[in-house]
C-alpha cells in the first residue's frame, strides 16, 4: 500500500511531467498521465486544471466542460477555471452559459483582461458588434496597458470590415508590446487584405514567431543560410509551412528563382509530387522532410517568395496556366452527361484550418443549383461527413443532401494530379476557399470561389476578380449573410 505522502509526491511529479508534455505539444501523453493521476487524487484541483487545458488544446470541449465544472465545484472563484469553462462553452455554441460565467469572472476580478475580450467575443459572434465594441472601450479604460485587449479589438474590427480602425488597434497593441506576435500577424493579414502588399508581406514573416509549428521549422533548418533573391549559384530548398493552397499559389515564383541562376528543390506532400514535378521552374521535387541539410545550399519558405521578389498588388506574376495535369481523364466518366454544363463543386476545406467554420458550407446549399436541368454537378470533395466547427459543435456537411444526385469523383482523386485531370474535363468549378480553388486558378480553369465575409487575404476585401488567378470570379458573403444567400447569387448567374 502506498502512503498518502507517496501518493502526493507521485501526483506532484505527474503535474510537473504533464506541464512538460503540454509545453511540447504531447497532448495525448499529458491527457493519459493526468487521468491516471485523477484515479488516485480525484479532488486535486491542479490536476483538474491541467487536464482541462489539455482537453481544450485537443478541441475536446465537452470533456473540458465536465472537468472545469468539477473544478469550480471545489474552487468556485478559480479565475482560470471560470475563463476556460466559458471558453469551452463558447466553442460548443453555448453562449448564454459563457456570458454568465464571464460576467461572474468580471465581478470577481474586473482587471483580468481575458474575461473582457472573451465576453466581447460572445456578442461579436452573435452579430452584436456594437455591444462588443462598447465592452472593449470599457475594458481599455479600466486596463489601459493590455496589448491583448487592443489585439482582440482589432480582430473584431476586421470581422466588422473596418480595416483602417483594425490596423489602428493592432498598432496600439504594438505600442505597448512591440514583440506582440499575434498583433503583427493579424496586422499583416489586414494589410494584405487591403492590398498593402509591401508592408503586409514584411509583417507576414512574424508567423514564425506566432505559430509553434512554424517555430519548429526554423529549428529544423537551424544554421542553414536563408536564400535571398539575388543572382547566384547553388541549390535552394523551398518548403511550405502552410496549406496545399499556399503551395499551389506560390509555386508560380520558381521560374524567377531559376532566372537568378539557382537549382530549385521543392518539398511537397506525396499527393502533390506528380503535379509539381512538371511545373515550370522546378528542378527537383522531394517528399517533405526527406532532405538532409547537407544536401542543399540555401533554404526558404515558399510563402516568403512574394516578399523576396518585392511583390505588389500591381506586379503579381500571373502567367497562367502554370500547372497542368500529366495525362487525361478517361472520357467515359463524363459521356453520360454530354450536352450539359459539367460543374465541379467543393463545399468544404480542410477541417484543420483555423477558420474552417467560416469558409466551409454544407452540400445542401447547392440543392437549387442541382435542380437545374441543363447542369450536372460533380463532387470534388474529398472529406465529407461530420466535423467540429467552433461555435457550432459537430456539423454534418452532407446532412439534408441525401436526394441530391451528384456524381462523386472522390474515388478517382488519388492525388492532385488526378484531381487536375478531372478539373480539366469540367466546364466550371464552384468551390469554397480551398486548395481546389488554387488548383483551378493555376490551370486557368473557369472557377467561381465562394468566400466568407472576412476572406483570406489573397481574395482581397472587395471586388469580383483577383490578379492572382484571372480565370476566377469571386462571390462574397456579406456580413450577416448565410451561405444560402451567396449560393442564390450563384444560381442567378448560372441561369444567365
Amino acid at each position: 500500500m502506498f502512503t498518502q505522502e507517496v501518493i502526493d509526491d507521485l501526483v506532484e511529479q505527474s503535474i510537473v511531467k504533464g506541464k512538460e508534455y503540454i509545453s511540447n505539444e504531447h497532448l495525448l501523453n499529458a491527457e493519459s498521465l493526468l487521468k491516471q493521476s485523477r484515479r488516485v487524487a480525484p479532488n486535486n484541483t491542479k490536476v483538474m486544471e491541467l487536464l482541462g487545458l489539455t482537453l481544450v488544446k485537443q478541441v475536446k470541449y465537452e470533456d473540458a466542460v465536465d472537468i472545469y465544472s468539477e473544478l469550480l465545484d471545489h474552487e468556485p472563484e478559480n479565475l482560470d477555471g471560470i475563463n476556460n469553462l466559458a471558453y469551452s462553452y463558447s466553442n460548443l455554441g453555448k453562449r448564454d452559459e459563457a456570458v454568465k460565467l464571464l460576467r461572474e469572472g468580471i465581478r470577481l476580478n474586473p482587471n483580468k483582461d481575458s474575461f473582457w475580450y472573451h465576453l466581447a467575443i460572445q456578442y461579436k459572434e452573435q452579430g452584436d458588434f456594437e455591444k462588443a465594441f462598447a465592452l472593449y472601450d470599457e475594458a481599455i479604460l479600466l486596463i489601459p496597458n493590455s496589448s491583448d485587449l487592443y489585439y482582440h479589438y482589432g480582430v473584431a474590427l476586421s470581422e466588422y470590415g473596418d480595416y483602417k480602425k483594425a490596423i489602428e488597434q493592432y498598432n496600439n497593441a504594438l505600442d505597448l508590446d512591440p514583440s506582440h506576435a499575434p498583433s503583427h500577424w493579424n496586422r499583416s493579414l489586414t494589410l494584405l487584405l487591403t492590398k498593402q502588399y509591401k508592408t503586409g508581406f514584411d509583417e507576414n514573416e512574424w508567423r514564425f514567431r506566432q505559430f509553434t509549428n512554424m517555430m519548429k521549422i526554423k529549428v529544423r533548418f537551424h544554421g542553414k543560410t536563408d536564400w535571398i533573391a539575388t543572382p547566384g549559384k547553388g541549390s535552394v530548398l523551398f518548403y511550405n509551412e502552410q496549406g496545399v493552397g499556399d503551395l499551389l499559389q506560390m509555386i508560380r515564383y520558381l521560374p524567377q528563382v531559376k532566372a537568378l541562376g539557382y537549382e530549385t528543390i521543392v518539398e511537397v506532400p506525396t499527393n502533390l509530387f506528380d503535379l509539381i514535378s512538371q511545373c515550370e521552374g522546378v528542378d527537383k521535387v522531394v517528399v517533405a522532410r526527406s532532405m538532409k541539410v547537407q544536401d542543399f545550399d540555401y533554404v526558404a519558405s515558399i510563402n516568403s517568395l512574394p516578399r523576396l521578389f518585392g511583390t505588389t498588388f500591381e506586379n503579381i506574376p500571373n502567367k497562367i496556366p502554370y500547372l497542368t495535369p500529366t495525362g487525361k481523364m478517361d472520357q467515359k466518366e463524363f459521356k453520360d452527361y454530354d450536352g450539359k454544363l459539367k460543374v465541379g463543386i467543393c463545399w468544404a476545406g480542410s477541417p484543420y484550418h483555423a477558420t474552417d467554420h467560416l469558409r466551409s458550407c454544407q452540400l445542401k446549399e447547392f440543392a437549387d443549383i442541382n435542380k437545374l436541368s441543363n447542369i450536372k454537378l460533380f463532387s470534388l470533395q474529398k472529406e465529407t461527413g461530420k466535423r467540429f466547427h467552433v461555435g457550432s459543435g459537430v456539423v454534418d456537411l452532407t446532412e439534408g443532401a441525401d436526394d441530391m444526385a451528384v456524381v462523386d469523383m472522390s474515388d478517382l482523386m488519388h492525388d492532385f494530379n488526378h484531381t487536375a485531370a478531372i478539373i480539366d474535363q469540367l466546364d466550371l468549378i464552384i468551390t469554397v476557399d480551398t486548395a481546389v480553388a488554387h488548383l483551378a486558378g493555376a490551370m486557368g480553369k473557369k472557377c467561381w470561389v465562394l468566400v466568407p465575409a472576412l476572406p483570406d487575404w489573397r481574395w482581397s476585401a472587395e471586388g469580383t476578380q483577383t490578379p492572382w488567378y484571372p480565370s476566377i470570379t469571386i462571390f462574397r458573403q456579406k456580413r450577416g449573410e448565410q451561405w444560402k444567400d451567396v449560393l442564390s447569387r450563384v444560381l442567378n448567374e448560372l441561369k444567365k
